[in-house]
């Protein structure tokens, strides 16, 4: 019953136009669509054994420390199947940061092979400065050198925005950067 802020919500002209909506309904449109899903993911999960998310916990630490690029990526966005809920997270800082500390590891060795995934979500760490401090010419930069490497929707899109908080001096630098990386990436 609450109204919700949407001023820093971006929505395409064109999905605008196509959809015939106004931005605000476009955008309430969408946030029930979510609810509705969250809430179809909420019935299907209530049949799932009481331990079954501390062993899915235990599988994808033990595939990310094997190696595999699917779960070093994967594991970055499982906080609360990793560390617990909310409480458990408010009453264990230090098993926030020793998961925010892999996460960053995992994610770094994925992109450190030249993946673009693994580039595109190092710069979305750097851009929220949540497993690592924020740096919007590394998020610009790794961001960049994913796009180059592999076709990724919108992402002129996002560097633009990216861009428009930027200095002229620090998207130089994050030029500079994304051109190493790819550069690393063909050697």
């Amino acid at each position: 019953d609450r109204s919700l802020d949407y001023s820093s919500s971006q929505v395409s002209p064109e999905i605008l136009k196509a959809s015939g909506k106004t931005r605000e309904q476009f955008l309430v449109d969408q946030q029930l669509r979510s609810f509705t899903y969250t809430e179809e993911m909420l019935k299907q999960c209530e049949g799932i054994p009481s331990g079954a998310q501390k062993e899915a916990a235990r599988w994808l630490k033990e595939a990310a420390e094997g190696g595999d690029t699917y779960a070093r990526l994967a594991y970055y966005y499982y906080l609360d199947l990793i560390v617990g809920d909310q409480q458990e997270q408010a009453t264990s800082p230090e098993k926030i940061q020793k998961f925010n500390e892999d996460s960053f590891r995992y994610i770094k060795s994925v992109a450190d092979a030249s993946n673009a995934d693994g580039l595109f979500t190092l710069g979305t760490a750097y851009e929220r400065g949540i497993i690592t401090p924020k740096d919007p010419i590394r998020a610009y930069a790794y961001k960049k050198a994913a796009g180059e490497l592999m076709p990724i929707n919108r992402n002129d899109q996002i560097l633009y925005f990216m861009a428009q908080s930027m200095t002229p001096n620090e998207i130089k630098m994050a030029n500079q950067l994304a051109s190493s990386l790819t550069q690393r990436s063909k050697e």
